[in-house]
């Protein structure tokens, strides 16, 4: 009979892996409150049952490292440019911690360890199935996903639920490494078959997503998988009957139009490769401008708009682990985070020679987790919850039989330490909802303000001060309903207070460069100009300026400004359009400079002010977010 523990533990795994994809969708904000309340039964059990001198001096060089990375982490929230943003992030990132040490010794219990597979079958199914649907109803994708020169080819990406193809792959190649040895381990004629199609459909999953670091991935995983396992040349019936599955994938692979969007990464005027390579290059010339901390946990997408050379794409993330560290938490934190991944291939490589047989458990875990290394090269599926969730749960599966529990502890030792437990719990849990209250009443008074009700947003941002009173989104969005009451004096003291705590952030200073054009009033030239400077690859910013300086009868450096924009172009102007108002406008302003015509009097359409605060307020809540 399954004891009580191991229900708590699958129905754990279930929400983490099959549930947690589709809470984050719906609701970020409280899909984060309930895996930071999950993560504590995770960490109880580690704690209780551990032993540093029983511990192998992998694991313990490994823990060091890993203290060290968290302490650096928790230097950069203190000197971050955005402390709100940053606690919120370091408490997710301390929850992801939690659920990683706990996971250790659970995987080390078989049955545990099964019904993490089993749960990894369902979700595959499940999953795999939503995202294939995508792919074969043709659902419209954004310009920006493929290279114009494969649009024909390439009709659609899968996401499923995850909103974006490369998360989406990502998550399964994670997962296929835990399928394959599923389907070693079971001994059922009915239960093979539906581990087989759990990696047939899986694989599929990853091949609609057309996510060039998923293939790469995934391949490699498995790859890690089988150099660890050394399975033998005598052809069993299992064996042949994944061989047979392999075959048929890479059939279809090279007979469909994945091939393309693979052999696409060895073309450098890819659009999507020579934007990322772009966004790099910037990354590497601002290394010196980094501080001792970083910026500030989750802090990139408001920092990397100073360093960018290419206008287009606006990256929440740097699509590199590595990069988005160092930028964020600094050069010591991504020394840390190198030496964490390091014992890591340590242990790896150590297997990979090993002449015994490695576990099921261990051999999965380290394929998964090549998989994962992999692709944090080139996307960002530590810093999304749902993925992030299972690379925790991966790295504990590498680690599950190097662990020695303490089984032996003092009843009075166990005492005290679930006394510390307890008070670390409620202190713990006091900061998480303190995060989840303020980011839930943002996220309702972004959704009053949208829909006109100003008196319920601004009771709403009040609330969030008493809980907050150094988030500058709170004033940025006080700011957007005093203007829209028509209280202007209010609305600048409220951007003023955003300024003052973020005064960095280029949104901010172009807001105030809106509201002075808009009352009129002297200097609204030199706010542009700051908010320019912040972000000078901005061509939509740079546009706006050009307008208002047409306004004014100043031609010549309007003309400026759009030439300005043209030199961050990435090209592509059919999919990053704004490059075609530019274009328009400097042609149009260079014809009538050769006519004489009188430019203060001349009727260009400027921006609308209310789609301006609107489209605004819904970029602060996705980075927020």
């Amino acid at each position: 009979m399954m004891k009580i523990e191991s229900i708590i533990n699958f129905l754990a795994y279930f929400f983490l892996l099959l549930l947690l994809p589709f809470s984050y969708l719906s609701n970020e904000i409280n899909s984060t409150f309930s895996v930071q309340i999950i993560s504590l039964y995770f960490l109880f059990p580690f704690i209780l049952n551990f032993s540093w001198k029983n511990q192998s001096g992998l694991f313990r060089f490994f823990l060091i490292a890993t203290i060290l990375w968290m302490s650096f982490c928790f230097f950069s929230v203190i000197y971050s440019v955005d402390f709100s943003s940053s606690i919120y992030a370091y408490l997710k990132l301390s929850s992801l911690l939690f659920i990683f040490l706990g996971s250790i010794k659970q995987f080390d219990d078989p049955e545990n360890f099964r019904l993490f597979q089993f749960a990894v079958l369902i979700t595959c199914m499940l999953h795999a199935t939503l995202g294939l649907m995508d792919f074969f109803q043709e659902v419209p994708i954004p310009a920006t996903w493929i290279d114009p020169n494969l649009r024909d080819v390439i009709k659609t990406r899968s996401t499923g639920v995850f909103s974006d193809p490369n998360i989406f792959g990502g998550f399964f190649s994670f997962l296929i490494p835990f399928l394959i040895t599923g389907f070693f381990k079971v001994t059922s004629g009915k239960l093979e078959f539906i581990w087989v199609t759990g990696i047939f459909l899986a694989s599929l999953a990853v091949f609609t997503s057309f996510s060039r670091g998923a293939y790469i991935s995934a391949l490699f995983g498995i790859l890690t998988l089988i150099l660890i396992r050394k399975p033998t040349l005598v052809m069993t019936r299992k064996k042949k009957i994944f061989i047979s599955l392999m075959i048929v994938l890479l059939i279809i692979f090279f007979a469909g139009p994945f091939k393309y969007r693979m052999f696409s990464i060895f073309k450098p005027t890819d659009m999507t490769f020579s934007q990322r390579t772009l966004i790099n290059n910037s990354l590497f010339k601002a290394v010196s401008e980094v501080p001792t901390f970083g910026f500030g946990l989750h802090s990139f997408s408001q920092i990397y708009p100073r360093f960018r050379v290419v206008g287009g794409d606006y990256p929440l993330y740097a699509h590199n682990e590595y990069l988005q560290i160092f930028f964020e938490s600094g050069p010591f934190s991504l020394i840390a985070f190198i030496f964490m991944t390091s014992s890591m291939l340590t242990m790896i490589l150590s297997l990979v020679f090993r002449k015994n047989e490695v576990s099921l458990v261990t051999s999965s875990s380290c394929g998964a987790f090549i998989a994962s290394l992999l692709h944090n090269f080139s996307s960002f599926s530590t810093r999304i919850l749902p993925t992030s969730s299972i690379i925790a749960l991966v790295c504990a599966g590498v680690f599950s039989k190097e662990i020695n529990r303490d089984d032996s502890s003092k009843s009075e030792k166990r005492k005290w330490l679930i006394l510390f437990l307890s008070a670390f719990s409620i202190f713990y849990l006091f900061f998480c909802y303190n995060c989840f209250k303020v980011a839930s009443l943002l996220q309702n008074a972004t959704s009053q303000l949208s829909s006109g009700k100003n008196n319920s947003a601004l009771k709403l941002l009040a609330e969030a001060e008493k809980l907050d009173s150094v988030n500058p989104l709170i004033f940025y969005y006080r700011h957007l309903v005093f203007a829209n009451t028509n209280l202007p004096k209010e609305a600048e003291a409220s951007l003023d207070q955003a300024i003052s705590v973020n005064p960095d952030e280029a949104l901010f200073i172009l807001a105030k460069a809106r509201l002075y054009k808009k009352l009129n009033k002297e200097g609204a030239d030199l706010f542009y100009e700051k908010a320019i400077k912040l972000d000078p690859a901005a061509e939509a910013f740079r546009l706006e300026y050009a307008k208002f300086l047409v306004e004014k009868g100043k031609p010549t450096a309007a003309i400026f400004q759009l030439e300005e924009a043209l030199k961050s172009s990435p090209g592509f102007h059919d999919v990053y359009t704004t490059y075609l108002d530019v274009e328009k406008l400097k042609k149009e302003l260079l014809l009538k400079v050769t006519e004489n015509e009188n430019f203060a009097s001349s009727s260009i359409t400027l921006y609308d002010e209310k789609e301006i605060a609107s489209s605004e307020v819904q970029l602060k809540t996705n980075l927020n977010q």
